[in-house]
This record gives structure tokens, sequence and C-alpha cells, in this order.
């Protein structure tokens, strides 16, 4: 009986157990001496029985024990508190990670996969609103660098080169004196050499734009 369910013998025996002794009880009253001493031997028979079925009964417990220790140990298995906690630390993984890839050069935009305007995820002078200009390509490999679709020029007046005027030499400074070059190109500006040498000594500029 302990083998066939044995969470329950300690019932199932006790039951076995009364249910032969009143049998017993019956007979003795009846029989000769030496059938009392048989059913006592067979009372101690049942004892030792329902003593075995105990000690299997505890050793499967400390069985069950044990592998569900184990289970908690190599990760097979785990408390609501853990699984809750793990699955916490990877939504913050994930979110971390969306976050890295919607502004990956960190400068506050998203990128427009995201919803954002950032029309060069890869460079962190490009974003809607820059107001400085560049006399190199961004990373993207143009000069749009507010995300305006165009390339805008910085310096687009054409102005006068070095000359004589009236009682000194001068010029407009800081302009082209020919037509404005494009994006990273250079061209000569003007500059005078001094109040009364009238060479052009502006020399080259690169163009910057945004």
């Amino acid at each position: 009986m302990a083998s066939v369910i044995i969470r329950n013998n300690r019932f199932l025996c006790l039951i076995a157990v009364t249910t032969l002794t009143f049998g017993c009880a019956l007979d003795v009253a009846g029989r000769s001496q030496s059938s009392a001493d048989a059913v006592s031997s067979a009372d101690g028979a049942v004892d030792s029985a329902l003593d075995a079925s105990a000690d299997d009964s505890q050793e499967v417990l400390r069985v069950d024990a044990a592998v569900e220790d184990v289970s908690v140990q190599d990760g097979s298995a785990e408390s609501g508190d853990a699984f809750i906690e793990r699955e916490a630390s990877y939504d913050a993984s994930d979110s971390a990670e969306a976050g890295q890839s919607c502004d990956k050069d960190h400068d506050g935009v998203l990128a427009p996969g995201c919803g954002g305007t950032d029309c060069c995820d890869k460079d962190p002078n490009v974003f809607p609103g820059q107001t400085s200009f560049f006399a190199g390509r961004n990373e993207c490999g143009t000069f749009d660098y507010d995300c305006d679709e165009l390339e805008t020029s910085r310096w687009t007046v054409v102005g006068k080169a070095c000359s004589w005027c009236v009682v000194y030499c001068c010029a407009d400074d800081s302009t082209y004196i020919a037509e404005p070059p494009e994006c990273g190109q250079s061209a000569e500006v003007a500059g005078c050499k001094g109040w009364f040498d009238c060479t052009n000594t502006g020399g080259k500029r690169p163009q910057e734009c945004r």
C-alpha cells in the first residue's frame, strides 16, 4: 500500500491496521494460544511495514526537496519575485538599447525611423535648428546641417578687391572678390596689404554651409 500512494500512506495504513487488529481480536477470543501467537506475529509484521513505509515517505520528501533546490539553482525554475526582477531588467535593457538606436549621435533629436527629425543621426552637429556653418561635409556626406534639405552658404556677397580709395587703399574685407564658391570650395577674398599698398592679400577661404 505504501508504494501505491506514498504521500497518503499513514492514513491508509492506519485503516488497514485497525481493521486487521479488530479481526485478530475476534479470532483470538475463540482460538488457542498458538493462534494468538500467530496473530501477534502478524501484528509485528504490520508494524514493520508501517515503519518502512514511513521511512520511504520521508526519503521521497527528501528527494523532492533536493530536486526543487537544484532546479532553482540551475535556473530551470525560479520564484515569482526572481522572474519579475529578471523580466524588469530585460525591459530596462531593451529600453536603453532602443533609446540608443533612436539617437545614435546623442544630440537629443531622434532619427526619422523613431518619429524624429534628425536627418543625419550619425553626426551630433546635424539637427534641425543648427545655426553654425561648416566647411566640411557631415557624416552623411552632405552640407545640410540644419535638416532643411538645403545646403545654405554662409558668404554670398561679391565684394570689391583692394583698390585706391581717394586717400588710402580699401577693400570689402572678408568678402569674395568673385562669384562665391560652392560649399567646401575655396576662393579669394578681399583685403589690402596696407594703407598705401593696394595689393589684395585677403587670401583664400573655403565656403562654409549648413
